[in-house]
């Protein structure tokens, strides 16, 4: 049985970074202990830099509101027995505070075990637990990831919080609304933060893209920053 750890261990000198899809299991990846880092600058785009290359999550740091940043945010969610949620609206950058949750995950001793989730998919993949198992490390903790966790049902919901709890594993998801899981950080949208990161993919003698434009591409969606995003490629092909 995956016992979680008592205090923080290292990880394994010499790991590899584990960042990958299983083909027999759809929608299954590990992340491991550099799966998230970020660049500390923009990126010199080559093509369109609003495609998904540019703008996936991990490929943007991610910009925190006001409060808590990046290690209080795993060193709460470590006080919470590696359990929590991630609330926010479509598009808010859930997906990529998990991919920065995974650098401090690994560098503690964590395998982070993730499932992403799509719309209409009411149950976890086939054999997933199996999965999971065979992804523990001696001397890791492990924890399941679930992007989309609104997407399950809720009996399947319960079924895998069951699960996680009986066999000592984590449980950190993502959802649009409360999950009845520990609260751990909720992701919010606004004009400013789309400024700042379309900035930042673009090249700084890129003009076309204007302030004005980006505010009313912005109340189009919603406030959907990745549909902010799919527009820009669309009129950044256009304009080529």
């Amino acid at each position: 049985m995956v016992q979680l750890a008592h205090g923080r261990q290292q990880a394994r000198p010499g790991a590899i970074p584990i960042d990958w899809f299983d083909p027999c299991l759809d929608g299954v990846k590990i992340m491991s202990n550099s799966a998230a880092q970020t660049d500390s600058g923009p990126r010199l785009a080559q093509g369109n830099p609003f495609s998904t290359r540019h703008i996936q999550p991990g490929a943007i740091p991610f910009q925190f509101a006001p409060g808590p940043k990046e290690k209080q945010l795993f060193d709460r969610l470590w006080d919470m027995g590696l359990w929590g949620q991630i609330v926010g609206p479509h598009g808010s950058g859930k997906s990529t505070l998990l991919h920065l949750l995974a650098r401090h995950a690994g560098r503690s001793g964590i395998n982070m075990v993730r499932f992403d989730l799509h719309d209409r998919q009411r149950k976890m993949p086939h054999r997933w637990k199996e999965f999971v198992w065979n992804s523990f490390e001696k001397g890791r903790s492990t924890m399941v990831v679930v992007d989309g966790y609104e997407q399950l049902t809720p009996f399947v919901q319960w079924r895998l919080k069951r699960a996680c709890r009986h066999r000592r594993w984590g449980l950190l998801v993502t959802a649009h609304c409360d999950a009845d899981l520990p609260h751990l950080y909720r992701t919010l949208t606004h004009i400013d933060l789309a400024h700042q990161l379309v900035r930042y993919v673009l090249p700084d003698d890129e003009s076309r893209f204007g302030p004005d434009l980006i505010a009313k591409i912005f109340r189009r969606h919603e406030g959907n920053l990745r549909d902010v995003f799919s527009d820009l490629y669309d009129r950044y092909e256009r304009l080529r």
